[in-house]
């Protein structure tokens, strides 16, 4: 048996159902829409500040991974906290990345049992008192993803992370411009190729540490540690 027939939408017309499903304050309307065949529609409508919570609710739990993550997107709190309930933990991944969160939704996000969550407001926040305590969080990934924002870390965050028991997470401080010489310095000799490596790549003037590692055993830092003073200007 033959389907039934729908003729595409022009461009100009999906333009304007668009823009209808995520403006129209017509709860009516919304529903009627929120059943569309075209997820891009449904998505619309999930972004609507003015949809309906009931609707919400159904659409954060819509077969389409991009629909479930338009409703994160959706300007009002009432549609945070029905993402922060959603089934599909990447819907709170993606709103993490929020920067207009309240101080309630952020603190439950900061808190989430879900790794990614944390990584991801770790990767998203502009706030230096929460990278404050995820710089301490259990989880290394947290960690490591903390440690990628050195320009809100303070001081005293920093040194912790470059003194991390993980090598993944000393692997990423160690790029930052801020660490002092000391700890630099301390880093080239790390137990980890990977740390010595990146200190040495992050930290090219430090030409003390090249020509100690030019003996390195791991023959990449070895090279790289050559090059490097291959390449210091001749006075």
């Amino acid at each position: 048996m033959c389907g039934v027939y729908r003729e595409p939408m022009t461009a100009m017309a999906k333009a304007r159902l668009l823009d209808e499903a995520e403006s129209t304050g017509d709860t009516t309307r919304m529903s009627e829409l929120a059943e569309h065949r075209d997820r891009a529609v449904r998505a619309a409508v999930a972004r609507n500040p003015s949809a309906p919570i009931a609707l919400l609710e159904r659409l954060v739990a819509d077969k389409n991974y991009l629909v479930r993550f338009a409703v994160a997107r959706n300007p009002s709190p009432a549609a945070w906290q029905i993402a922060m309930t959603a089934p599909d933990a990447d819907v709170r991944v993606i709103l993490a990345q929020r920067q207009d969160l309240d101080e309630q939704t952020l603190e439950r996000l900061v808190a989430a049992p879900e790794v990614a969550v944390r990584m991801s407001v770790a990767e998203s926040t502009q706030r230096s008192d929460v990278l404050h305590r995820l710089a301490r969080d259990p989880e290394k990934r947290v960690r490591a993803a903390t440690a990628t924002r050195p320009e809100l870390l303070s001081d005293d965050d920093l040194e912790l992370l470059a003194a991390d028991k993980t090598t993944q997470v000393r692997a990423v401080v160690v790029q930052s411009r801020r660490l002092s010489e000391k700890t630099v310095t301390r880093l080239a000799a790390d137990r980890s190729g990977h740390v010595r490596y990146f200190t040495l790549e992050a930290h090219p003037e430090r030409f003390d540490l090249a020509e100690r590692l030019q003996a390195d055993k791991d023959s990449d830092i070895a090279d790289l540690a050559r090059r490097i003073v291959a390449e210091r200007p001749t006075l």
